[in-house]
This record gives C-alpha cells, sequence and structure tokens, in this order.
C-alpha cells in the first residue's frame, strides 16, 4: 500500500523532472510512508514537514499546508511531556513557535509589491492581506487546539479523573491525524494538478 501511494508522485517525478517537483515528490513519498507505514511513531512527521519546508518558503499555498501540518505534528509530540510541572513550558514553547512561523510566513508571503514606482513607502503590514483568512478551514482547524487543550488538560482531568486515563491521549491522536490526512490529500492534488 505505501509503494502504491507513492506511485503517482515519483510517476510525475519520472515524466517532468525538477528541483521543485523532487521536493514535492520527496515530500508525498514521506507522508506515504507515515500515512501507510508498519509502525509510525509521533515523531515520524518530522522526516515529512522538514523538507516540506523546503516549499513553504517558496510557495503561499504550500505555506499554508506545511503551516498545518507543522502544528499537528508538534502538537502530538506534547503528550510525550506528560507531568504537569512540563505542561506550561511546553505550551509557552509550543505557541511561541506556532505563532513564530504564522509570522514569520505571513511576512514572507503577503508582501505586496507597489504598484507605482513614486508612492509613499507604507507602513509594516499595511496593506498586507492574511496569510490565512480567518475563516478558512485551515484557520479553523488551527484554532480548534485551544478547545482541544482546554478539554484535554482541564474538563477530562477534573471530570472524569483517572477513569478514562488515556481519553485525551485518543482525541489529540486523532485531531491531530485530520489534520496530517487532510494536508496529505490537499497537497497531492496540489501536485498531481500542477504543470
Amino acid at each position: 500500500v505505501t509503494v502504491l501511494a507513492m506511485l503517482p508522485c515519483l510517476y510525475k517525478l519520472w515524466k517532468r523532472p525538477s528541483g521543485d517537483r523532487f521536493v514535492g515528490s520527496l515530500v508525498l513519498c514521506a507522508y506515504s510512508s507515515f500515512l501507510f507505514g508498519w509502525h509510525v511513531h509521533e515523531k515520524a512527521v518530522l522526516l515529512i514537514t522538514l523538507p516540506f519546508s523546503l516549499l513553504a518558503v517558496r510557495h503561499r499555498y504550500e505555506a499554508q499546508l506545511w503551516l498545518v501540518l507543522s502544528t499537528c505534528g508538534h502538537y502530538a509530540l506534547l503528550p510525550l511531556l506528560f507531568r504537569a510541572e512540563e505542561v506550561p513550558l511546553k505550551l509557552a514553547l509550543f505557541a511561541a513557535y506556532t505563532w513564530g512561523c504564522y509570522w514569520a510566513l505571513q511576512q514572507l508571503h503577503s508582501a505586496t509589491p507597489p504598484t507605482q514606482p513614486k508612492q509613499q513607502p507604507k507602513q509594516p503590514g499595511e496593506g498586507m492581506q492574511p496569510f490565512i483568512p480567518f475563516f478558512s478551514l485551515s484557520s479553523l482547524y488551527l484554532i480548534g487546539f485551544v478547545p482541544l487543550e482546554l478539554l484535554c488538560s482541564v474538563v477530562i482531568p477534573l471530570t472524569l479523573g483517572s477513569r478514562y486515563e488515556f481519553l485525551p491521549l485518543m482525541l489529540t491522536s486523532v485531531y491531530c491525524a485530520l489534520g496530517v490526512v487532510g494536508t496529505w490529500l490537499a497537497f497531492s492534488v496540489h501536485f498531481l494538478r500542477a504543470a
């Protein structure tokens, strides 16, 4: 199944080789290994996010997909730090990293060139389109990590105690899996349709 999932992107790379197609094929092969591999650990998502970041700095759409993938990939690692004293630090680092990536990609992909050479210089951020529109599916998915964290860290421990000890892990895994599969489908369609 893993090899079958890799064949479309490898065929496209074989027929029309280029640097972007190579990196895109590498990303889709990593996705295939992660999604259809025999035994995959949460950390293996880094094998997708690292080459995908090369495309994220060059293309806006890939940057949006990378941000979603990177966010759910890093969030899926948070349960590995399970002690109560680690919660504030891991959430602060996660939020800072995610916001930093969003801000950097916003600056990189939202700058608009001036239309007239004699225009007054704009203030930083003026005339910029949002990197991810607020009411897009991607932004709603990213915002969903806040209620998920509240549910897993506050509501379930206070209401259910240790009765359903692995329920927060299951909810985290399912929510992150939706993000990984969604970005895989979106990037696959985008990659295979591109000229």
